[in-house]
């Protein structure tokens, strides 16, 4: 069998990722009306794109493979928990999170290596009290990731 492997874009999983999260909810859209056909159809969509995207992380390798894809749907399902508790907010958050943790742990525990690093996000997002920061940082996160990436291609040349 012919396998292509699509590593080093992870444009590939973030788009994967989107369809996952817009047919959950669509799913829930459908099943929300009440209607034994909407159930079904929205069911079906999301089976649907469940399976093909999980041949396509079969047949073709992308970063992170299919739990990769899966994380933030885990932190949406987490999410959808909390969706109707009096503090809404402040538990979504919280249950996106776990979810989200659950998901990084599984997919640092299937990857092996470095990946396991990841999981030292976690208390950072905690930290996180859902106001702006005082300094106005953005132009700095808009420059940093690709200018990162610049210089470790030029030390991987240069090495």
């Amino acid at each position: 069998m012919y396998t292509q492997t699509f590593y080093g874009n992870i444009l590939i999983t973030f788009s994967l990722s989107l369809c996952v999260l817009y047919a959950f909810q669509y799913g829930r859209t459908c099943w929300a009306q009440g209607k034994r056909t909407a159930q079904l159809t929205g069911a079906g969509v999301m089976l649907g794109c469940l399976g093909g995207i999980w041949l396509i992380c079969h047949w073709v390798t992308i970063d992170y493979g299919f739990l990769g894809v899966m994380l933030p749907l885990l932190a949406e399902l987490a999410t959808c928990v909390y969706e109707q508790c009096s503090d809404m907010r402040c538990k979504q958050e919280r249950a996106g999170l776990i979810g989200f943790s659950v998901g990084l742990l599984a997919l640092s525990l299937q990857m092996g290596g470095i990946q396991i690093f990841s999981l030292l996000t976690i208390p950072l997002l905690l930290a996180y009290n859902g106001t702006r920061g005082e300094k106005n940082l953005k132009q700095f996160f808009y420059w940093f990731y690709p200018v990162h990436l610049l210089l470790i291609g030029l030390v991987s040349l240069w090495i």
